[in-house]
């Protein structure tokens, strides 16, 4: 499952990971959600946690 986390130390940077592995820090929510929604596409997930919320790949 591709994860988007907020990054604690810079307010408005979030982290995109998959299988426990930063793929890419970013500024901006819907930055980190294209993101999280290419790498979930690219390795065929299904899901992406955001904010502790579960959603589609596809309805980002």
């Amino acid at each position: 499952m591709v994860e988007i986390r907020s990054n604690s130390s810079f307010a408005g940077w979030f982290e995109v990971i998959y299988e426990g592995t930063v793929i890419e820090e970013v500024q901006g929510r819907r930055k980190a959600l294209r993101l999280a929604r290419e790498v979930a596409r690219k390795n065929k997930e299904q899901h992406i946690l955001c904010d502790g919320k579960i959603i589609e790949a596809d309805d980002c």
